[in-house]
């Protein structure tokens, strides 16, 4: 993926994973073909890349866990205030989303997991801040629940990645809320705010928010490892780090709830039928119970591409689909449903 021209307008900033299993930022020459690594993270893609007014590439963004900055230009002027805002908004996650064409003021973006989205007027000279705006004035960080990454090993020894949120400073055990991700791929959670979140948390529950094989950002292979597994491998991982939390005496067994809209609420139906002994309650929100009934409705099929992901993605084997589908399983479920649709 062409970023963008460097300065030096023969070159070419790209992002590539030809040769790697998570992206690289490499340097092209288009006349050469010669390519220049700059950066890779081990574990996770490049999330997002710095562009300075003048065209440099000066550091790039990843998410292990918590979010990250490299520095990529270490002589350019813009990598010095970007360390300077970073150091006085330590804590939270801190990127310009504007700069003017001399470089001396931009907008900065911060926000946290306890913190919805704030944004500064920054003087880059004199490292002044000054808020503009507020999204969600009314929220006190200081009431909302940190996020805590965690990498658990699943049955089949992946490494997976995922967050919690405890509803308050003790070791627990809590009820619990499993709250998967839609998308599913090319999609992660991230160590920020979230009102489900937050709201659960508020009322006594932890919540444990989950990047199954599938999820977006972890390199090529975890990501393509989900594809075809939706109700299979897929909620093993889900299922794993439920257990997890309660084998670590996070989670109250006998009161754990799975919630998810899009994937998630497929994810959350899926729950209730291969472990019906798991979840005490399902909340589906906007969810897919059918997945054939996906090759025939939406969007997706209006186009020869999206008929063709489908069939990587979630397979076109008709018994295998309906094995796979809640709409066809609803004998196998114990626990309580809420759908929410509309």
């Amino acid at each position: 993926t062409a970023v963008a021209f460097s300065p030096v307008y023969i070159f070419l900033y790209v992002l590539d994973n030809r040769d790697s299993d998570t992206e690289r930022l490499q340097l092209l020459n288009p006349v050469s073909q010669e390519l220049e690594l700059l950066y890779k993270h081990d574990i996770v893609d490049i999330d997002r890349t710095q562009l300075a007014p003048d065209g440099a590439l000066v550091a790039v963004y990843t998410e292990p866990d918590y979010p990250d900055l490299r520095i990529i230009d270490a002589q350019h002027p813009m990598s010095k205030w970007l360390e300077a805002v970073r150091t006085t908004l330590r804590g939270y996650r801190v990127q310009p989303t504007s700069i003017t064409e001399d470089g001396k003021l931009a907008v900065i973006r911060a926000d946290s997991d306890r913190m919805p989205p704030r944004y500064f007027l920054y003087q880059t000279e004199t490292n002044a801040l000054s808020q503009l705006v507020s999204v969600l004035p009314d929220i006190d960080a200081a009431q909302m629940r940190p996020m805590e990454p965690y990498v658990l090993k699943v049955r089949v020894g992946t490494p997976i990645y995922a967050y919690l949120t405890r509803p308050d400073d003790s070791d627990g055990p809590f009820p619990l809320v499993v709250l998967p991700h839609g998308g599913p791929h090319g999609v992660r959670d991230y160590w920020s705010f979230d009102r489900d979140v937050q709201m659960l948390a508020s009322r006594g529950y932890a919540v444990l928010q989950v990047n199954f094989r599938g999820s977006g950002g972890y390199g090529r292979t975890f990501l393509y490892s989900g594809y075809g597994k939706w109700g299979t491998l897929m909620q093993d991982d889900v299922t794993d780090a439920t257990l997890w939390a309660i084998d670590e005496g996070i989670a109250e067994d006998g009161k754990i709830c799975i919630y998810g809209g899009s994937y998630g609420g497929y994810a959350a139906r899926m729950g209730a039928v291969r472990e019906p002994d798991l979840y005490q309650c399902v909340i589906a929100y906007v969810g897919v119970y059918d997945l054939e009934l996906m090759f025939k409705k939406g969007d997706i099929p209006t186009r020869d591409t999206g008929i063709e992901f489908m069939r990587q993605a979630v397979g076109e084997d008709k018994e295998d689909l309906r094995a796979r589908s809640p709409v066809h399983n609803l004998d196998k479920v114990k626990a309580p449903v809420f759908i929410v649709h509309g």
